[in-house]
């Protein structure tokens, strides 16, 4: 969101360098959604710990693809310097008590506030 200076969808956006491999995976998740579940375990007096992100991560690839279509302009270039990443985060005991969209779902709603004016 806002005052957001770096990860790989800031870096594709502002068509700077990804660093990440195309085949790295993502676990995206926006503050409404996490807000939302952290009020949902507070209000059952959810104890323990609980992983709070999408319900499916999202490839560097795809992320890219989809920042292409939102920003109108081609996807960045990787780093020269990849590293590969995997963030897929089981989020099974979440879900058994919310829905959590998807990662390509969220950033496709991001992304109009991500590519808007800039101030």
């Amino acid at each position: 969101g806002p005052g957001l200076k770096k990860n790989p969808v800031f870096d594709a956006v502002n068509g700077q360098p990804v660093r990440q491999t195309a085949e790295s995976t993502l676990s995206l998740v926006d503050l409404a959604h996490a807000a939302e579940a952290l009020l949902s375990l507070l209000e059952r007096d959810a104890d323990g710990i609980w992983n709070v992100t999408a319900s499916r991560s999202i490839t560097v690839a795809h992320m890219l693809t989809e920042v292409s279509m939102a920003t109108r302009q081609p996807a960045p270039p990787f780093h020269s310097d990849l590293l590969h990443t995997d963030y897929d985060i089981n989020i099974a005991q979440l879900s058994a008590v919310l829905t959590m969209p998807d990662s390509a779902t969220m950033l496709r709603a991001a992304l109009p506030h991500l590519t808007g004016p800039r101030s």
